[in-house]
């Protein structure tokens, strides 16, 4: 068993390249900053974009787990919530 980014990692080491940076990060640029914010305004509330699916049922939280820490964000400490999936996922959410 390895971590998804691990596995990635060795991948690419497997044609001869390096990771610089074994780190998970998404770089996002500031015009799709401005976007966002335009789009889902929050008034300066912590937005959490949760994402319930995963391509294998086994990497996939328990829909009730994820559905306490949705409640846990949203209720005790006033985050906004975001859903993120295709519409195969939507049962999930």
């Amino acid at each position: 068993m390895r971590h998804e980014v691990q596995r990635q990692i060795d991948l690419v080491a497997t044609v001869g390249c390096d990771a610089a940076d074994e780190r998970i990060r998404l770089d996002v640029p500031a015009k799709a900053r401005e976007r966002v914010r335009a789009l889902l305004p929050c008034d300066g509330v912590p937005l959490a974009v949760l994402h319930v699916g995963a391509s294998a049922s086994s990497r996939r939280y328990a829909p009730e787990r994820f559905a306490e820490v949705a409640h846990d964000l949203a209720a005790r400490h006033g985050w906004h919530l975001a859903f993120t999936g295709d519409a195969h996922e939507a049962p999930l959410v």
